[in-house]
């Protein structure tokens, strides 16, 4: 006997994993889980969105706890936007 009624004696558990030998439906259950994570996340930045205008920037290359260094030199690709700050030259194409 336990908490969810009593115990059947004999009952096939279900199929399991090779490797884990998890229940595969636990490995399975993560699907349906990243669907809705993905779809909260989804909710979250909508209303940002409807609330701000702003949508989320993520920059790859900053790093927490290094300083910022300015690179100047020619082997380094440098932002467009940074360099001429906002400015095109004539002919220039976005």
């Amino acid at each position: 006997m336990n908490a969810m009624g009593p115990v059947p004696e004999g009952m096939f558990p279900g199929p399991t994993t090779p490797d884990l030998e998890w229940q595969t439906w636990t490995v399975y259950s993560a699907i349906p889980l990243g669907s809705a994570l993905m779809c909260f996340r989804f909710l979250q930045v909508a209303t940002i969105f409807a609330r701000t205008g702003d949508l989320p920037h993520h920059d790859h290359s900053h790093v927490d706890g290094l300083d910022e260094v300015e690179i100047t030199d020619e082997f380094h690709p440098h932002e467009v936007h940074a360099a001429n700050n906002g400015t095109r030259k004539e002919g220039q194409t976005p």
